[in-house]
């Protein structure tokens, strides 16, 4: 059975500094879960603690056990029980959370909200990134791939239209059915449905529908 080991944070230098941080951990060595805290610190990780932590000097802080109890291996409420028991009576003020892991009316909302704002922007310039590199990657390689491989992936199309033949006219028989009903991008002459006027511009300047005007 594990051990759920309730421990805190705190400046143990300066005895003016009265912010400290409570949580709970199922690691067999404590000294593992503070080396995680201390190492999340140093690659400057946006949380209270750690904020704390480097202005006040991460040499002058240490974590110490509180309480340890065996519990269950899936038991999560339990632990969470035994940690929201200390955050209740100590009243840490460096914690963002409770140990439910929902954010405590105390903490400054503002700030979370600012968070979970600059996540979400991040997220968009990212997409918008992606999204340009994308497009450049495509013109610039996609040419020379083409070229370079322009007898295999003509032979892969033949072969996937081959094997696919009665899937692919059952599917363009549908559409046609359809484009033909509305009457939209529709040449009558060569009983053609196209799915976008360039379709349609596409298939008026070819030698099928040429040949048949023609005739």
């Amino acid at each position: 059975m594990p051990t759920v080991k309730v421990y805190k944070i705190f400046n143990h230098v300066d005895e003016t500094d009265k912010e400290f941080y409570v949580g709970s951990t199922k690691q067999k060595y404590l000294a593992n879960r503070w080396g995680n805290h201390t190492s999340c610190c140093k690659k400057g990780l946006n949380r209270k603690l750690y904020n704390h932590m480097r202005e006040k000097g991460i040499e002058n802080f240490k974590c110490i056990q509180l309480h340890s109890e065996e519990i269950d291996d899936k038991d999560i409420d339990t632990q969470r029980a035994l940690e929201q028991k200390y955050v209740d009576e100590l009243k840490p003020t460096l914690n963002i959370n409770n140990a439910r892991g929902l954010v405590d009316g105390a903490v400054d909302k503002a700030r979370v909200q600012k968070t979970i704002n600059e996540l979400r922007q991040y997220n968009s310039d990212y997409e918008k990134k992606t999204v340009e590199y994308g497009k450049e990657y495509h013109k610039t390689y996609h040419p020379e791939y083409y070229l370079n491989n322009k007898d295999k992936i003509k032979a892969n199309c033949k072969k996937y239209h081959e094997v696919n033949k009665e899937r692919i006219n059952k599917e363009r028989k549908i559409v046609n059915d359809e484009i033909k009903l509305s009457k939209k991008y529709y040449c009558e002459t060569c009983d053609f449905a196209g799915i976008s006027p360039s379709a349609l511009n596409k298939h008026n300047l070819s030698k099928r529908h040429l040949k048949k005007v023609g005739n």
